[in-house]
């Protein structure tokens, strides 16, 4: 049985949401804890106490989920949601969670959602809705499990929490696309990059990114092929010899290669950054030449 079991009135949790994709990644060395889940919300009309108050229900069950689903006892966590008909993500920063309660979550959704209304965009609950949880300890405690983590390992220090927000990262899904392409996510994530950067800001047109991204059905999978294959093919043509059947590829020998086909292809318009783990500020490498889209 769940440990997650929850009744709303006289109906369980799960009669209200319907679970899309669900994912949780756990780093036990840092205590951190990463949850993500991509829901509709079902059967408002028997929400006891409204919608709103359904949707700030849900939010107070995810939150405990994605605490009990690190497998530690975390003290901070960051919240993010994002859907197709919001115009941006709402976005609730690193910090205790006195203050990350799903009402201040509600406060923002409210009045994102209500500015959406009135520009008559659909309601927040009429698409899929993405909400990734980020659990941690407290700054303290974490500058030390990094100093341990360093300290007679003999490897390139990683800096955890500090830098990129975790919430701006694109999730990378290639595991489930087959050989050679499940190794090829370094070419995913640049494709997956590009359209980001270059797609319309749109509800559709983020709909449409959430789905390739995120999409565990043959479309979304093929979409994610195909954009791998196209790039492999496309450094072909402009004579780019990247290896094509390696079960590992690192950053020192083929981010350049990468480079050199934005080069061929996009003079002066794109420079390549790739960052570690958990969206460290210092990148691993970095193409040597500025450009319009650093």
């Amino acid at each position: 049985m769940s440990r997650h079991i929850r009744n709303f009135g006289e109906y369980s949790v799960k009669h209200f949401y319907k679970e899309e994709a669900a994912e949780t990644v756990n780093s036990s060395k840092f205590k951190i804890g990463v949850f993500r889940n991509v829901f509709t919300v079902k059967n408002i009309e028997d929400a006891p106490e409204g919608s709103d108050q359904l949707l700030e229900d849900l939010i107070d069950y995810f939150i405990e989920k994605a605490d009990k689903s690190t497998g530690t006892k975390a003290e901070k966590c960051s919240i993010i949601i994002r859907s197709a008909v919001l115009e941006k993500p709402i976005q609730i920063p690193y910090r205790g969670f006195a203050q990350n309660t799903p009402q201040v979550v509600m406060e923002q959704l409210d009045s994102v959602d209500q500015s959406g209304k009135r520009m008559g965009r659909p309601s927040l609950y009429s698409q899929p809705i993405h909400i990734e949880i980020v659990m941690g300890p407290s700054h303290e405690e974490a500058l030390a499990l990094i100093e341990k983590g360093n300290s007679g390992s003999g490897r390139k220090s990683r800096h955890i929490m500090k830098g990129t927000d975790l919430n701006n990262l694109i999730e990378v899904r290639n595991d489930d696309l087959g050989e050679p392409f499940k190794y090829h996510c370094l070419l995913l994530a640049v494709q997956l990059t590009l359209m980001y950067i270059n797609m319309d800001n749109t509800p559709k047109e983020k709909m449409n990114f959430q789905r390739i991204i995120a999409g565990k059905g043959a479309r979304s999978k093929t979409q994610r092929y195909t954009l791998i294959k196209d790039m492999l093919i496309q450094m072909k043509r402009h004579g780019i010899r990247y290896p094509l059947k390696l079960q590992e590829y690192n950053v020192e020998e083929h981010a350049p290669l990468i480079q050199k086909y934005f080069n061929e292809k996009f003079p002066g318009e794109y420079r390549l950054a790739v960052f570690g783990e958990y969206g460290q500020m210092k990148p691993l490498w970095k193409g040597a030449a500025r450009a319009e889209k650093d």
